[in-house]
């Protein structure tokens, strides 16, 4: 036993005895007595188990130059033979003055004890195949080690070990995704041994032993697969593909109907200039010979019904011009104009003409063929009344 331990469980005992004599009687101090000596009885057990935990330990390693506030980088590889299976893997590392522990890139724990050696039981994450011990020490000042054992126990009996000795490499601090590189690199340096287990200034047992929970396996779900997010990321790209098309198309279509309606009022406005314009001359030509002519003449007869026709089609064109405009392709003006027609059809008729029609009409977009079709079908309609 080392000596330390023997002086701190005779400290206790004389402590647990003057504590037991102030407050009890002989007796009672004869009976606690006995169970002070069962829990010393468990010490040499203890003891035992920090002996067998240093026997699965390496050397103390380092660089080549220790400096405060330094901070230092080991990486190690090893290998799970294939068609393999790990019954128990435990790996015992103590690092003055702090770490970080990663495998395979995952942190599966830190420590800032020098004194304390922990334990972590990798038993569940250790599949065959290669595997990246990786560990990132920090030194306060003075002297600084990291010492390290790893047992992996096969279910053929063959144990896998690793153990932290010069084979280990040194990485530089610039040096990216380091902790789950597969192979080191060329330039990497090898560790350093500083001292062996139980060489000074470091412990030849520690003081406590560190338990952490068995390390347990990363659950990766569907949807965290590659596959899966490939394949969600496709749907994504697939989707937003025929929405860019899809507004292409409308933004095309938007364009088109904008120059229909735009050739529409050019068409409108050339028709109502030119057409317009002529056969209003035309009916003014008539009538100025009409009246030049005597009452009696068939000339002015015939005259006469040139210049009523060319009022029918002035009335037909204004027609066609407001169907044609594009600035029309509105309820309201729909409504408008179908009031105006059927007052001016009816009021040479003994037919009475009441509107009912709403004051807040919207300005709803009324499109051409439904414009027209409803056009002839109120037309029809007064005709028949008529």
């Amino acid at each position: 036993m080392s000596p330390n331990i023997k002086i701190i469980c005779f400290r206790g005992v004389i402590f647990a005895l003057l504590i037991l004599r102030a407050n009890t009687g002989f007796a009672e101090i004869t009976q606690r007595t006995d169970l002070v000596s069962t829990v010393i009885s468990k010490v040499p057990a203890a003891t035992a188990l920090l002996m067998e935990t240093t026997n699965n330990l390496g050397s103390w390693i380092w660089t080549d130059k220790t400096l405060p506030k330094q901070t230092c980088r080991f990486w190690k590889s090893f290998e799970i033979p294939k068609d393999s299976i790990v019954t128990q893997a435990r790996l015992h590392v103590a690092v003055d003055n702090g770490y970080r522990l990663f495998l395979d890139g995952r942190e599966i724990g830190r420590g800032s004890d020098w004194k304390r050696i922990t334990l972590y039981d990798l038993t569940w994450v250790l599949e065959p195949g290669p595997h990246v011990l990786a560990i990132e020490a920090f030194n306060d000042g003075d002297v600084a080690g990291v010492i390290l054992g790893l047992n992996a126990e096969l279910v053929n009996g063959d144990v896998v070990k690793v153990r932290s000795d010069e084979s280990w490499r040194i990485v530089p601090e610039t040096e990216r995704g380091w902790e789950k590189r597969s192979a080191p690199r060329v330039q990497w340096e090898h560790a350093t041994i500083i001292a062996h287990l139980g060489d000074s200034p470091w412990w030849k047992l520690p003081t406590t032993l560190g338990l952490t929970p068995p390390l347990q396996p990363i659950l990766v779900r569907f949807w965290q697969t590659g596959w899966f997010q490939i394949t969600l990321l496709s749907l994504c790209g697939i989707v937003v593909f025929i929405c860019l098309r899809l507004m292409t198309e409308l933004a095309l279509q938007s364009k088109a109907q904008r120059l229909i309606q735009i050739e529409r009022a050019r068409i409108a406005r050339d028709i109502h200039d030119d057409v317009g314009a002529g056969l209003t001359q035309l009916v003014l030509l008539g009538e100025v010979a009409q009246s030049e002519l005597p009452a009696t003449s068939e000339t002015r007869a015939q005259i006469d019904s040139i210049c009523e026709r060319a009022r029918n089609l002035l009335g037909a064109m204004d027609e066609i011009v407001w169907v044609v405009n594009s600035r029309r392709d509105t309820l309201r003006d729909f409504v408008t104009y179908v009031c105006k027609y059927a007052q001016f059809f009816l009021h040479t008729t003994s037919i009475k003409c009441r509107l009912d029609v709403e004051p807040d009409l919207p300005a709803m977009n009324f499109d051409l063929p439904i414009r027209r079709n409803l056009l002839l079908s109120v037309k029809e309609a007064l005709n028949n009344a008529a």
